[in-house]
């Protein structure tokens, strides 16, 4: 899908300014800078400004307004919950022995929010702020579709291929059943992993928590037992742990 192009320069125009060494930048340096015409410019900073998205000094410089701190609050809550999740985050890879991350759903997508790697030669994680689609994103995206409804799962799941849609349908079905989303190779062989739901509050789109590690990690059924009970264990604690910083964010 296409950017809508002056939404696309209005972004473009909020992130110069916010790197702006100078903590500003006039109408004529974003309109040089930006290769933008300098009426799309100005039509753009003057509808930013009445939203109280920038301001602009007396100098003629423009500096990002409280505006966009309202926008941004929601955000800024949930870094705050995610950054009470790190220790515990740790502390699931210090018991597993295995690698683990947090990853938020965001629209259609998942984003890599925190991760904690295993203390070994080899090791297996998504880099922080890495995006991928839900359908494509394995355990992490069925533990998010088992909560969806069957309608919503098959249009996220698009023209996938038929054999990539029943795989994702199979994994989806048990973590309903179980609140574990297993990809032990299904997706791709050298990826085995294990996820369940991890809530980050109400009017949030949610998140999950995985461990990811090597085939021989979850070839033995009891490891696998044991694992998937830790997983839940540690996501129910950190589930505690959000709605606790919730409630102190409210206060």
């Amino acid at each position: 899908m296409k950017n809508i192009p002056v939404l696309q320069k209005a972004v473009e125009i909020i992130e110069a300014i916010a790197s702006s060494e100078g903590g500003g930048l006039s109408a004529k340096q974003l309109s040089l800078g930006l290769g933008v015409a300098q009426a799309t410019t100005y039509r753009i900073l003057h509808t930013l400004k009445n939203n109280d998205w920038l301001h602009e000094s007396r100098r003629g410089e423009y500096r990002l307004g409280f505006g966009l701190a309202r926008v941004a609050r929601a955000y800024a809550r949930v870094e705050h919950v995610l950054e009470r999740l790190r220790g515990p985050l740790r502390e699931l890879t210090e018991a597993t022995g295995l690698s683990s991350k947090i990853s938020v759903r965001e629209g259609e997508q998942v984003v890599t929010t925190l991760r904690a790697e295993a203390l070994r030669v080899n090791s297996i994680s998504s880099p922080v702020g890495s995006r991928m689609h839900l359908r494509d994103s394995g355990s992490v995206g069925a533990a998010l579709l088992a909560g969806m409804s069957p309608a919503e799962v098959r249009r996220l799941l698009g023209d996938t291929d038929a054999k990539r849609t029943a795989a994702m349908s199979k994994v989806i079905s048990t973590a309903r059943r179980t609140g574990i989303a297993c990809s032990l190779g299904t997706f791709n062989p050298a990826i085995h992993a294990m996820s369940t739901h991890l809530s980050l509050g109400k009017g949030h789109e949610g998140a999950a928590v995985t461990i990811v590690g090597w085939a021989e990690d979850f070839r033995d059924a009891r490891r696998r037992r044991e694992l998937a009970r830790t997983l839940k264990e540690h996501a129910t604690r950190m589930e505690g742990l959000v709605a606790e910083a919730l409630r102190g964010a409210a206060e």
